[in-house]
């Protein structure tokens, strides 16, 4: 090897070596002290911003759309379908993930990618699942302050909610409301929601009953069942709405003009991540809905 030879490669070998220096240096620092989350699940987005953590969100699903200032970042899909190479792409430090995400190849592969954090949340519709999302948050990234503070918050918020319902009980004649939960991505496909969802936990949170409560899950929703269970109020999502109350839908069904909820029109809209995503907005959407369910 000549001289000019030897040189060139020492150089070579020196931009290496300082190369790997500089991303191990990169990497240390990122990890503790600058992370980049991809954060999958609106509520897990939410928490991640009340926590002050969201000057690290590098990106988001489709179900991340609250707070607004969060919307701009790029987009990995829909949870249920996500890409390996959308997500590493983003260069994160951690990936946080509900247990409804998926596919489990994906996640599996993520887990194994030297670098990166995988925390798949085990999510429960309830206040207390909401506690200890946002107490799990909190350790994870070293925001014990902050976690408490929205801690301490939420569970002032929720008392007062509770507070307000026990006053309202006490003062009013109405009748609990039976309330059906529908949801639907095209006219011809309508489910409902009964016992062990999200939709049942938010209706007997906000004081009605659920008229589907003969059933667990959500299931396909047909004319004959729908005229059954009676409803004084139908809930949906408004990412349902237009599906719902289309020229084709069941709705429109002149069968259907003398069920209480739609001759009354007490239809009830609400985005679905407020809605069911039992987030840090839980207490207000619970009285929202109470507002509605006994107006």
């Amino acid at each position: 090897m000549n001289t000019l030879n030897k040189r060139q490669f020492c150089q070579k070998i020196s931009l290496i070596l300082l190369g790997a220096s500089f991303s191990r240096n990169l990497f240390a620092n990122t990890q503790l002290g600058n992370p980049r989350i991809v954060s999958i699940g609106g509520a897990n987005t939410e928490i991640i911003h009340a926590l002050g953590l969201h000057p690290y969100l590098v990106g988001i699903d489709t179900s991340s759309n609250y707070p607004h200032s969060i919307t701009h970042l790029p987009n990995v899909g829909y949870a249920r379908a996500l890409s390996l190479e959308g997500v590493l792409s983003l260069r994160p430090t951690h990936v946080l993930s509900t247990d409804m995400a998926g596919p489990a190849h994906v996640l599996e592969s993520i887990k194994k990618y030297k670098g990166i954090q995988l925390e798949r949340m085990n999510t429960r519709s309830s206040f207390e699942g909401l506690i200890q999302h946002v107490q799990l948050l909190a350790d994870l990234f070293g925001k014990g302050v902050s976690g408490h503070e929205l801690i301490m918050r939420l569970q002032g918020e929720m008392k007062e909610v509770m507070r307000l319902h026990v006053a309202t009980e006490f003062s009013s004649q109405s009748k609990v409301p039976r309330v059906l939960f529908m949801l639907s991505h095209q006219s011809s496909q309508v489910v409902a929601g009964g016992l062990n969802t999200a939709a049942h936990a938010m209706i007997e949170y906000a004081g009605g009953k659920n008229a589907m409560d003969q059933m667990r899950g959500y299931k396909a929703l047909n004319k004959e069942a729908f005229i059954q269970s009676s409803p004084d109020i139908l809930l949906m999502t408004s990412q349902s709405e237009k599906f719902l109350r289309g020229p084709r839908s069941l709705l429109r069904d002149p069968s259907m003009a003398q069920i209480s909820a739609i001759k009354n029109n007490r239809i009830v809209v609400m985005d679905a991540n407020q809605l069911l995503g039992f987030g840090p907005r839980l207490p207000l959407t619970i009285a929202q809905l109470r507002k509605s369910f006994f107006a």
